[in-house]
C-alpha cells in the first residue's frame, strides 16, 4: 500500500500556456529502447528479432499471462537487439 493524504494535490490548470500552440511530431530518435514491461500484467513476449524493420503501429510483443497486454511499436525502424535491461526488477512467475 502506498502513503497518501486526504484529499490529494490539486495543482492549478496551465492549459493556457500551450492551448493555441501549433502541433508538431518530433524527430524519430536514433535509439528507442521500448519494454516489454508496461502495466501490472506479466512482461509481453517480444515477436519480433533482431534485424527486423517494424512500421509505427506494428505489434513487437504479445500479452504473455495473466493481464498481460500487447505491445506496439511507437516508431518505425530496425530492431538493433533484444536485450534485458540492467536495473529492470523482473516480476517472478
Amino acid at each position: 500500500m502506498h502513503p497518501t493524504f486526504k484529499g490529494g494535490a490539486h495543482l492549478p490548470g496551465m492549459k493556457h500556456l500551450t492551448a493555441d500552440a501549433e502541433f508538431k511530431n518530433l524527430p524519430i530518435p536514433q535509439y528507442c529502447y521500448i519494454s516489454m514491461q508496461q502495466h501490472t500484467g506479466a512482461p509481453a513476449r517480444p515477436v519480433v528479432k533482431a534485424g527486423a524493420t517494424v512500421e509505427e503501429g506494428q505489434v513487437i510483443g504479445v500479452a504473455d499471462g495473466p493481464l498481460g497486454a500487447n505491445v506496439h511499436a511507437s516508431v518505425p525502424g530496425k530492431v538493433v537487439d533484444i536485450i534485458d535491461m540492467p536495473g529492470v526488477k523482473k516480476k517472478q512467475r
